[in-house]
């Protein structure tokens, strides 16, 4: 089964093992991480860009005095959203050339018309901002409201010709869902639970019917252009294998030090049971 953008070459082994000679879903060697709740770190942003990883998520609450950063409304790490995220956005690369950043996911957490009317004014007073030369991380608003849809939508009308893209994703996939189509449409990806979907836990072989029903499901996504993301995945080295192995366009990282998951490494077999 062939994949749009990658492609495998399998070789059927002892057993119920395969060995895997993977191609990423960009055509890339070597995955693609996705920093999980990034702002939780020591140095929310840059521990991550500084790892590799290209793809930051922030919790943001729109509050009456700015848009803030943190999991809960009212306790654990907090930050202001401006600084940690939003405006090294357009200078990123004058702090550290040699980082790439792609994007910034923005998981919106309420209350839901003041954080729209923030959010906006903030991407409003950037707009046309540069990056030396280069444009800034793509935007992918997440949560299970309407408000990222009407975010996403309103921004598509201000900028049509994508110089700042702003998407947003769904928390469901079903076979007969629609393509993709274009960049006038601004529902781009998909994040989808790991454990509402399946059961291997990361360590030892995958299940047969869940490997092949998981290479379905991201081949479809594919076909219809796409993108998909899990949360809540296992944090093993045998997880990032197989997403990679299987397309998966952003491996969701808790542990930083599985971002050093390339190369030779991932060729090792991903085994395959019953």
């Amino acid at each position: 089964m062939f994949f749009r953008r990658f492609r495998y070459v399998a070789l059927l082994s002892f057993g119920f093992s395969f060995l895997i000679l993977p191609i990423g879903a960009n055509g890339e060697d070597h995955p693609a991480f996705h920093s999980h709740n990034d702002y939780e770190r020591k140095r929310p942003l840059w521990d991550a860009l500084e790892a590799g990883v290209r793809s930051v998520e922030a919790d943001v609450w729109g509050f009456w005095d700015g848009l803030f950063v943190r999991h809960w409304p009212f306790f654990g790490k907090s930050g202001p959203f401006e600084s940690w995220y939003f405006w090294p956005m357009f200078d990123f690369k004058e702090r550290q050339p040699s980082v790439h950043w792609d994007y910034l996911w923005i998981d919106i957490k309420g209350p839901e018309d003041r954080l729209k009317q923030q959010l906006l004014s903030k991407l409003n007073s950037s707009f046309g901002k540069g990056t030396g030369g280069k444009k800034p991380p793509q935007i992918i608003l997440s949560g299970r409201g309407q408000v990222k849809r009407d975010i996403a939508s309103e921004w598509s009308k201000k900028d049509p010709s994508h110089t700042f893209p702003i998407w947003h994703d769904a928390h469901d996939w079903k076979p007969d869902d629609l393509p993709w189509k274009g960049e006038d449409d601004p529902w781009l990806w998909y994040s989808l639970n790991w454990p509402d979907r399946y059961t291997w836990k990361g360590q030892g072989c995958v299940p047969a019917a869940e490997w092949k029903r998981w290479q379905t499901e991201v081949t479809q996504i594919h076909l219809k252009k796409r993108k998909v993301r899990y949360f809540h995945v296992p944090q093993s080295r045998e997880w990032v294998r197989a997403a990679f192995q299987i397309g998966v366009d952003l491996i969701d990282l808790d542990d930083l030090a599985l971002a050093t998951e390339r190369g030779a490494s991932l060729e090792r077999r991903t085994q395959i049971c019953p």
